[in-house]
């Protein structure tokens, strides 16, 4: 009798998880799809993923490439900023010689009207050949 009994709960025992083994297996033929879409979207999100850093990297080599040419851009504005003050620098030196030039034939023109009005007998010839113009004298960089 206990043999019967053992035997018969065994058998209650074994249609139950047959029963449970059934039921598992039509939860998870239920779940087929969703991981089948799961599994399909994570696919597709890999591979935007991957697009998405192929187009990092491309961004990066562009902002590198972008850094190297305003670098080059910056010296080069610093050497005409250079090139500019040195021509400054000169064009004032060579403005002060034209002055002296200027002041030069002034004085000249103002002896030649001195002697102009002293006569005709006397130191006039002397101040005539003052009087012309200087040749201006080639200006030199310093």
């Amino acid at each position: 009798a206990s043999l019967q009994s053992a035997c018969s709960q065994a058998q209650g025992a074994l249609e139950g998880g047959v029963a449970e083994a059934v039921r598992l297996r039509q939860h998870l033929a239920a779940l087929r799809p969703r991981v089948d879409d799961l599994t399909a979207h994570a696919n597709q999100s890999r591979v935007e993923l991957k697009a998405v850093l192929e187009g990092l990297h491309r961004l990066r080599a562009s902002r590198d490439a972008v850094a190297s040419e305003l670098s080059l851009q910056r010296q080069r504005r610093r050497q005409l900023e250079a090139e500019l003050s040195a021509l400054q620098q000169k064009a004032a030196t060579d403005e002060g010689y034209n002055q002296v030039i200027d002041d030069t034939n002034g004085e000249l023109r103002e002896t030649k009207a001195i002697a102009g009005r002293a006569g005709p007998g006397s130191r006039a010839s002397s101040a005539d050949r003052l009087s012309q113009p200087a040749e201006p004298a080639p200006v030199r960089s310093p």
